[in-house]
Parts: structure tokens; sequence; C-alpha cells
């Protein structure tokens, strides 16, 4: 149960780019969670934090592994807090995959420090919360351009 959940429905263990496929799968719940209205959704976000930091702690301590690859749950969470703004349109929801995703490959500093320092379950989903609120603040300076707001 822990890797079907930590996976999110074994997506992460999809061979090449997990973490883009469970960002993929955090698209398909932050559609559905903004849907159903803004109390939902900011509830449901605060769950799945605490579900996610919960699932990365159980994760290393029965596997040992610090951030694997098909511990998918904390792309989701990042795309989650990504969102968590802007109205859901095709374009804004793709704006953000893309930034989102850059950002959580690229690391920018301090997120290349969270990585790289806090090797626990709490650096593990961290990072990607800090890549969702660089690329939540960089959709609303593209705001002008997108109109994402």
């Amino acid at each position: 149960m822990l890797r079907f959940l930590s996976s999110l429905g074994y997506i992460g263990y999809i061979p090449v780019l997990p973490g883009t496929f469970g960002t993929a799968g955090g698209v398909i719940i932050g559609i559905l969670m903004k849907k159903a209205g803004n109390v939902f959704y900011f509830t449901g976000l605060i769950f799945l934090i605490l579900i996610t930091w919960t699932l990365s702690h159980l994760v290393i301590k029965t596997t040992g592994e610090i951030d694997p690859p098909w511990f998918v749950m904390d792309e989701v969470v990042g795309f989650l807090i990504s969102i968590v703004f802007i109205k859901v349109t095709v374009g804004g929801i793709v704006a953000a995959f893309i930034i989102f995703r850059i950002m959580d490959i690229l690391k920018f500093f301090p997120i290349n420090l969270i990585n790289d320092k806090m090797r626990n379950g709490t650096g593990m989903i961290l990072d990607d919360m800090l890549a969702g609120v660089y690329t939540a603040a960089l959709l609303y300076l593209l705001n002008p351009f997108l109109k994402v707001f």
C-alpha cells in the first residue's frame, strides 16, 4: 500500500520520466480539486501535504531510499501549490506544468540546497513544494502575457 500511494497508483514506476508522469497525475487531481471550490482545494492541499510528508518518512524508514524516482507524490503536491491561485484554463495548466517541471528539474537556489542537504522525508517534499512556490510566483509575473489569474 505504501508504494501504491507514494507512486500515485504505480505511475512513479513508469520507467522514463516518472516525475513528469507524476506531475501529469497532479494535473488531473488539481483540476478536479479546483472544480470542487476553494475550500475543498485548500483543505485537500493541506491534507495531501500531510499525507505526502508522512509517506516520505515511511518510505525512508521501510526502504532506506531517500527520494526514490518512484516517489511522485511530492511532484503532485508541488504542482498543486503552483496552481493554487490560477484559473483552470488550458493555457494556465500547460504553463504551470512546463514551468513547474523546469523548476523541479533545475532546482534553482535554494531548492538545490534543500535537495542536497536535507536528506530526509521533509527534504523529499520541501524541494518540490518550493518549486511550486517559484512556479506560482513566475506565473504571477507572467500574468500580463498569460492571463492565468
